[in-house]
């Protein structure tokens, strides 16, 4: 019971220094990049606190969910959480910004000023975290080592899933979940018309767009591999940690309303990176963990 009543505690207090290192985040980094950012923050109505604060406490359970799991601990542990937090929350959404920034249109200092208000912000929640759940003094608990995967094997499944699995599961969300709302096809297309998904992947190739995310499929796994290598227990267990990073820490963001993204075109963003977040989580873990040196896939129990 007491342990219980200290996690929440834990948890809320947490959220609440998130969200405060969140705002002071973006207002470091529109002095670094003067734009309309905080503008732009400040447009989500009514309801943006409250939203927010949602955020904040569901990307904490996820991260904090995270460090129950992990064997690293102090400064090992808050690089491994700083990075992988900046990465899955600010990097990795932000080079997918640069790509379709003619129809978001959103200018380019904002977009660097979220990315340096993010490092800053990650990077002081990762220290506040580590800290607050007592993962700075567990040295002697937390001394075992993720399985390390031969060189050979990270290398090929890392072409795996850069060219084929992470590809494949990018266009089929997108297509058949975001790309069937119409105001999707608007915003992106300029026409209602939906075409095959045949035809669809021609125009992705000829327009580059799966050679942008088979490099983003490299950095995923790379991302994955941290994050393996960070935490104990079988592959559905590590599984879980990563499709919660992936799909709450990766697209929370996606609840708050924003001027850059109609609200229909947002919510069908939501779903589909959501989702296919959760989807890529358990296929890495069952891939990578089926390549150990045990050489086959632990049982679920």
């Amino acid at each position: 019971m007491k342990s219980s009543i200290k996690t929440t505690a834990i948890w809320i207090a947490l959220s609440m220094l998130m969200l405060v290192l969140w705002i002071v985040g973006l207002i470091i980094g529109n002095i670094l990049f003067p734009s309309d950012l905080m503008k732009a923050s400040n447009g989500s109505g009514d309801d943006g606190l409250p939203i927010m604060l949602l955020i904040c406490g569901l990307n904490t359970a996820a991260i904090m969910y995270f460090i129950h799991r992990t064997h690293r601990w102090g400064w090992h542990l808050v690089f491994t959480l700083a990075l992988v937090f900046f990465s899955i929350q600010y990097f990795m959404s932000q080079i997918e910004t640069l790509w379709f920034n003619d129809s978001l249109k959103m200018e380019l200092n904002s977009i660097w000023a979220l990315v340096a208000g993010g490092a800053i912000s990650s990077t002081l929640f990762s220290v506040l975290a580590v800290w607050t759940t007592g993962n700075f003094k567990k040295e002697e608990q937390l001394a075992s080592k993720g399985e390390m995967m031969p060189f050979s094997n990270t290398l090929t499944m890392t072409a795996l899933m850069a060219i084929v699995i992470w590809p494949l599961i990018y266009f089929l969300a997108g297509y058949f979940i975001a790309w069937q709302f119409e105001e999707v096809r608007i915003y992106y297309s300029g026409s209602s018309e939906k075409a095959s998904f045949l035809f669809m992947m021609k125009e992705n190739i000829a327009s580059h767009l799966y050679s942008f995310q088979v490099l983003r499929g490299i950095l995923w796994t790379l991302i994955a591999l941290l994050v393996f290598r960070s935490i104990k227990g079988k592959w559905v267990g590590k599984g879980i940690v990563l499709a919660l990073l992936l799909s709450i820490v990766g697209c929370g963001q996606l609840l708050l309303p924003n001027p850059i993204m109609p609200e229909p075109v947002r919510l069908a963003h939501l779903l589909e990176t959501s989702l296919s977040g959760v989807v890529l989580g358990m296929v890495m873990a069952w891939l990578f963990t089926s390549t150990s040196p045990k050489k086959a896939v632990e049982p679920l129990a």
